[in-house]
């Protein structure tokens, strides 16, 4: 892999009366807070080490330049399908901000040189940090200026790490390559589109959550009628109180106020495992084959807007909260894809479908950003 270090434009915390607020709302103002004043560019260039630390975890990676070339070389492995709105919302975003605001997240197997390096830097006093009162999470910045610092990190992406796969970023991927092939047509020619923000996390440094989905359906089919085509593939349990599944190869369901459990049945997974091989019996796939596909007739996910997603560290409250803004919604809870199975996947050349995986950790918009043009 190709890093290089940055510019960054970080927020003047001096300024700003609450964390929560500001943070929460920059990813809509970034342009009105940049002619504010909030924001201020560091002249000094290096890469930063980032700790972000919640709910009694803590997880550590290094933001830097990555060259867009790995990604178009193979490099940088997807493991989803990218949605088509969010594709071209993100582009419509870069062009306007001119600027990276959140870096995408990347994770590659842990090497114990950068590590180390990482521990060293850690030992020195923070850039800046920032400590949410609604999630209660503490950000961390340690800026990496050091010439031997820099060149180890340089020399490790280069020598040691050949991959890394996309946890969080598809869509912002997918708009830097179209901005690329639309170079002469959309892009200022001051404007940066070689490189992208871009946080490293090893597989030791993340974690993978669940990617649930809210179906807005009931007015095209009965709930009794649902469970009767759902029962066809799947043993169906009640249950007296919100639940997520337990093990892989459950799912749990809220319809019109009860809560079910649903276990795929032995023939349909065998089916599976006949078609594909073990690893890649995905609840996912098995959810948008037979429910979505087969009793829905949806036919491209990508784009439907009966099918709506909550990241699994919302948590059972909203989603339903989510179900209940309307009574023709019906909820799934999906068990969480494990790390070997994502790299079974991603390292087959296969890709999962949108929404699959909800990694941590997540970066804060503006916490730190990568201007694309020199002038700020």
């Amino acid at each position: 892999m190709h890093v290089k270090p940055i510019q960054a434009l970080y927020p003047k915390l001096e300024l700003i009366a609450s964390n929560d607020a500001f943070f929460g709302t920059v990813k809509h103002k970034f342009n009105e807070f940049l002619k504010s004043g909030f924001f201020e560019k560091n002249e000094q260039s290096g890469f930063y080490i980032y700790m972000i630390e919640m709910q009694g975890k803590s997880y550590t990676g290094v933001l830097a330049s990555l060259d867009m070339q790995d990604y178009f070389n193979g490099h940088v492995i997807s493991h989803e399908k990218t949605l088509a709105a969010k594709e071209q919302k993100s582009l419509e975003i870069l062009l306007r901000r001119k600027a990276m605001i959140k870096p995408v997240l990347l994770t590659h197997p842990r090497i114990s040189d950068l590590s180390n390096v990482i521990k060293k830097v850690k030992t020195g006093e923070p850039f800046f940090e920032v400590v949410f009162e609604k999630d209660g999470s503490r950000h961390t910045l340690w800026f990496v200026k050091e010439a031997k610092h820099i060149e180890k990190i340089i020399t490790v992406f280069r020598d040691r790490i050949p991959l890394c796969y996309i946890a969080d970023g598809h869509h912002r991927f997918a708009a830097m390559k179209k901005l690329s092939s639309m170079r002469e047509e959309l892009v200022s020619p001051e404007m940066d589109i070689d490189h992208v923000l871009a946080a490293f996390f090893s597989f030791t440094h993340v974690e993978i959550y669940d990617f649930n989905r809210v179906l807005d359906i009931l007015g095209e089919i009965s709930p009794v009628r649902f469970l009767a085509e759902i029962s066809r593939v799947c043993k169906i349990k009640p249950l007296k109180r919100a639940a997520i599944p337990l093990e892989k190869h459950e799912m749990t369901l809220l319809i019109e106020g009860e809560w079910f459990r649903l276990i795929w049945k032995k023939k349909v997974l065998d089916r599976y495992r006949k078609q594909k091989g073990e690893e890649y019996v995905l609840d996912v796939a098995l959810f948008n084959d037979e429910i979505l596909g087969k009793i829905l007739h949806v036919d491209d996910i990508t784009s439907d807007k009966r099918v709506l997603y909550i990241g699994g560290r919302e948590g059972l409250d909203s989603l339903e909260r989510m179900v209940g803004k309307t009574d023709t919604r019906v909820g799934f809870c999906l068990y969480p894809l494990d790390i070997h199975a994502f790299k079974a996947v991603t390292d087959a050349g296969n890709l999962l479908p949108p929404k699959s995986t909800w990694f941590e950790p997540r970066m804060k918009n503006g916490f730190i950003s990568l201007p694309m043009v020199d002038k700020v």
